[in-house]
């Protein structure tokens, strides 16, 4: 069996190490098992909140053996106690960037990720279909159907705005004129915009995950971070190795350091294969 004790994989999920739909691709599971039973330390980065990974992937706390970077960076989440480890939420004054967003771009979804689950306007959810897409994958329990006037502005992780992609990069060019510092913005889809705590991204928690892997191996990891959109660059950049799927953005293509199959096709595992036909990769 390979030692891949000197090793971590970081992975994004939805275009990444999940195929259409959230779906389960086999050779991935297949290989995680057993880069972690050489030694090997896995764990996820994803946009979406710790319970709603569980919601899609009830396997994740038996195939995770690190703490699970969610909400883009907003919470640091330990699957083995089911508690957040660190926190990262939007400051108070963020309400009036949505107010903006609510009054200057009407169309939009929007959705905010909170303790509670999503906070979504009744009004609002009528109005946009891709926010109702969104809702409908969703545990039900967890979204809150509230005016915007009723909403608890005490603890948001981040607030997602769907829309068309030309009108998605206009409202960027405007939060960036009128708010500038205010939030951290990034697309992680076409058509889907994501805005949290400044400095907040998939890498925040890095240094952390870094010395996680020192205490619990004995040594320094070389630490892979695999993703396919804007959202992932921060990871990919301050991975030792940036890895990206056939299927990722250009943006991405053109940051990482090695590309393999498509997500569809498993890009976890030809990543583990890499690992083991080229030994020690971290010289």
């Amino acid at each position: 069996m390979t030692d891949f004790s000197g090793y971590m994989i970081v992975t994004d999920l939805d275009g990444t190490f999940f195929g259409p739909h959230a779906a389960v691709i086999e050779r991935n599971i297949e290989a995680v098992e057993r880069f972690k039973a050489g030694g090997g330390i896995f764990t996820i980065a994803t946009g979406r909140l710790s319970d709603a990974v569980e919601y899609v992937m009830p396997y994740m706390r038996t195939l995770v053996n690190a703490p699970v970077i969610a909400c883009n960076g907003a919470e640091l989440y330990d699957p083995e106690t089911g508690k957040a480890i660190a926190l990262r939420p939007l400051p108070p004054s963020t309400g009036k960037v949505l107010d903006f967003i609510f009054e200057k771009y009407p169309e939009f979804g929007i959705r905010v990720s909170c303790p509670e689950g999503f906070l979504v306007s009744p009004d609002n959810l009528a109005a946009s279909a891709l926010l109702r897409k969104d809702i409908s994958v969703t545990n039900p329990d967890r979204v809150l159907r509230l005016p915007r006037g009723e909403w608890d502005e005490t603890v948001w992780y981040k607030f997602v705005v769907r829309g068309e992609p030309e009108e998605l990069e206009k409202l960027r060019d405007d939060l960036e004129s009128f708010f500038p510092g205010d939030v951290s913005l990034s697309k992680s889809g076409l058509k889907m915009f994501e805005i949290q705590a400044p400095g907040t991204d998939k890498a925040v928690h890095f240094p952390f995950l870094r010395e996680y892997a020192r205490k619990k191996n004995g040594k320094n990891v070389f630490l892979f971070a695999a993703g396919d959109y804007e959202n992932d660059i921060p990871m990919l950049l301050a991975a030792d190795s940036g890895v990206c799927p056939a299927n990722a953005i250009d943006r991405v293509k053109e940051t990482a350091d090695l590309r393999f199959c498509r997500n569809t096709e498993g890009l976890i595992a030809d990543l583990v294969e890499y690992i083991e036909k080229n030994g020690d990769v971290k010289r």
